[in-house]
């Protein structure tokens, strides 16, 4: 999937963080009848601005081991009272984005990405060579 941006979050419980904005094609303006007055519509028809989906991505050596998202974000220049602003998800701190949702979106990711670690843990071809359990022959 084509990623529009992407921002680097900080280090938490050893996870690496990265937040990412993927297209949301599915979403339209027209599924919010009431929600967008004419002005927003035709801007979003136009390209002004689009929906995005906000994914949070925990991850340890590069390997991603959980993700959260959130769909039907916002993003470009959206028109209010006849200007336009801009609206960007990954705007704000490393928390403070997503429309106020980057808290909860990191901490569904690197809950994700424990149980990940927990399960590869637990696996008897993650354990090292020493550590399994040897049979022994008997003649």
């Amino acid at each position: 999937m084509t990623i529009i941006e992407r921002k680097t979050l900080s280090t938490i419980d050893g996870f690496g963080l990265e937040a990412r904005l993927l297209p949301d094609p599915d979403a339209s303006p027209h599924a919010c009848l009431g929600y967008y007055d004419s002005e927003a519509v035709v801007a979003w028809h136009r390209g002004h601005w689009r929906y995005v989906t906000t994914e949070v991505a925990a991850s340890k050596a590069g390997i991603v081991l959980g993700a959260a998202s959130l769909s039907g974000c916002e993003y470009g220049s959206f028109p209010v009272d006849g200007e336009y602003q801009p609206l960007f998800p990954l705007d704000g701190d490393d928390d403070d984005f997503a429309n106020g949702y980057g808290p909860e979106l990191i901490a569904q990711a690197i809950s994700e990405a424990k149980v990940t670690l927990a399960q590869l843990h637990a696996h008897p071809l993650a354990r090292p060579r020493h550590l399994k359990a040897r049979r022994h022959r008997t003649h």
